[in-house]
């Protein structure tokens, strides 16, 4: 997109009542975000899940003078602005549904050059949980992982820290505006990141506050934007759960390091392992492994993320079947054999993905995908 594009993109995400899903259905019924603001308004009440409100919101042109305001402050602080149309862009960041249309970038790493791996957990570790934090991450970042987190108190900052320890990259996603840091005692950290080849990362324009609403949607972009998520320490509810959790929904490799019973922090963990959300971690070889595999088969991401740049979004049942016939399975006996679905159910999902053009059924009850 040019400037004039992400400006009203960027007006599109600041307009009130218009999430991301909300945007993304506005610009692929109108062509463009510069499309959906002229627009008039009697064919926007055309378009699904557009009502008088939001009609009101888009006509209202003080978000437009706001994203100008934005675009002039990052050219002079030297932020990129990243469109998800981008090549820049986090690639598997744009499998979500709920993708952020804008994201802020301090740093001149390009995002899709490691695979990333979010650790996360507790903001109040344990000796047992800054070592292990420690060793983990030195060692994923030696073997070239990037090492993704928050920039919280406790395993977040140790993550971040021991990734610079081993030279390796590491990119914080902050739950504000990039024009300031939480916790202002991190400022020094996350000054390191920057000099030391990593990202600072935001979709909050600058002055936003760092408020507890802000935090689970910085949560999603950790788990989008990641190949494995690992939880060292976590309680039995928290910020930690809800990434790993968001991952899992997403279809990211979700790992938890297990515990003496009796630790506090280790009851999430152990709850991840017994949900069957995360499989237990036993040691840095079970995250190489994976991306070693994931790089090999060129990641069932990719395909997915394709299905996006075009306007089809998946759900995560349609994801678990396009992974599905990526990896050699190509008929509906061989889906309802490998997968959990009940027959009414796959074919109900089957035959809308064949209307939406992201699978075409062949004889013999074989089916391929059209990317």
């Amino acid at each position: 997109m040019n400037q004039e594009e992400k400006i009203a993109l960027l007006a599109l995400r600041l307009t009130p009542g218009i999430g991301p899903v909300i945007a993304q259905n506005l610009i692929a019924y109108c062509g463009s975000p510069l499309s959906v603001h002229k627009l008039p308004s009697w064919k926007l009440e055309r378009i699904p899940e557009v009502g008088p409100r939001t009609i009101s919101a888009l006509k209202n042109k003080e978000a437009i003078v706001v994203a100008e305001k934005e675009f002039r402050w990052c050219e002079k602080e030297g932020i990129r602005v990243l469109d998800y149309t981008e090549p820049d862009y986090p690639s598997l960041l744009k499998q979500i549904p709920d993708l952020p249309l804008i994201l802020f970038v301090k740093g001149d790493a390009a995002m899709n050059t490691w695979p990333w791996v979010a650790v996360v957990g507790t903001r109040t570790p344990d000796e047992y949980g800054r070592t292990t934090t420690n060793k983990i991450c030195e060692q994923l970042s030696e073997a070239g992982a990037g090492i993704l987190s928050g920039l919280a108190y406790g395993i977040d900052a140790e993550a971040h820290r021991a990734s610079l320890h081993a030279n390796g990259i590491t990119a914080a996603v902050l739950g504000h505006g990039i024009d300031r840091v939480y916790p202002h005692q991190h400022r020094a950290l996350a000054d390191k990141i920057v000099e030391g080849g990593g990202l600072l990362i935001s979709e909050y324009i600058s002055g936003t506050k760092p408020d507890a609403m802000n935090f689970p949607n910085r949560n999603r972009i950790v788990a989008g934007m990641c190949r494995a998520i690992l939880v060292v320490q976590a309680a039995k509810s928290g910020g930690a759960l809800i990434t790993a959790k968001m991952g899992f929904d997403y279809d990211r490799e979700i790992f938890a390091v297990p515990a003496d019973i009796t630790r506090k922090y280790s009851e999430g963990c152990h709850d991840l392992i017994k949900d069957q959300i995360a499989r237990v971690f036993t040691g840095t070889a079970d995250i190489l492994d994976l991306l070693k595999i994931q790089e090999e088969k060129g990641m069932p991401a990719k395909a997915t993320a394709q299905f996006q740049e075009v306007g089809i979004l998946l759900s995560v049942e349609e994801k678990r079947i396009i992974h599905a016939l990526q990896s050699g399975i190509d008929t509906v006996d061989d889906l309802l054999t490998n997968g959990d679905w009940p027959i009414a159910r796959l074919q109900a999902l089957l035959m809308a993905m064949e209307v939406k053009g992201m699978i075409k059924t062949m004889p013999g009850k074989k089916i391929k995908t059209m990317i």
